[in-house]
């Protein structure tokens, strides 16, 4: 229910959000250079109208490369692990050297897990680095049953096996964490 009243209140939206993109394009070419100030504004005002929306793609996480060693490194995603409830992304790099792994947990808040991009892209100097991408539950079909919290903890078991043996980041493992750890 709650879906179906979100979705109305985008669709009756929509023709508002039209007019302001419509509006806002035209506005260099009907009123030049007059009114600087005040088409700036108005300008502004339709730009936050046209982005009043909801919005249900995830972005990219773009991190082309990140510096390891003394040396810029590409970097791309994959999918690791695919099931109804979410994905374990990988973010794979061409290093000679195994780097210590390590699994990003995106909280399950209905935001996506590229608000951790800054978050990824540091750790991707030193580390493997996996993160968990959530499914919008109005993705996921009702024949995949219900997800509560031994659901969760299940997939997060699921992702580390996915993830396999190997020298796992712990705090003192990797390079970046060989100081003393702060905590007594």
């Amino acid at each position: 229910m709650l879906y179906q009243t979100y979705q109305f209140h985008d669709d009756l939206v929509a023709p508002m959000r039209l007019f302001a993109q419509t509006t806002n394009a035209m506005m260099d070419s009907v009123f030049g250079t007059f009114g600087q100030s005040a088409r700036r504004q108005f300008s502004a005002s339709l730009e936050m109208i046209s982005r009043f929306e909801i919005t249900h793609v995830r972005p990219d996480f773009a991190i082309p490369a990140v510096p390891v060693g003394n040396r810029m490194v590409p970097v791309s995603t994959e999918v690791a692990l695919d099931l109804p409830f979410g994905q374990l992304l990988k973010f794979t790099k061409d290093v000679e050297t195994p780097q210590p792994k390590v699994l990003v947990v995106a909280p399950l808040s209905g935001h996506f897990p590229t608000l951790l991009r800054g978050t990824v892209e540091t750790l991707l100097r030193d580390h493997e680095v996996y993160i968990t991408d959530w499914a919008n539950a109005r993705d996921v079909p009702v024949e995949a049953g219900k997800f509560g919290v031994e659901d969760y903890i299940e997939y997060i078991i699921t992702f580390l096996e996915e993830i396999g043996p190997g020298r796992m980041c712990s705090p003192c493992a990797s390079p970046a964490c060989r100081r003393s750890p702060p905590w007594p």
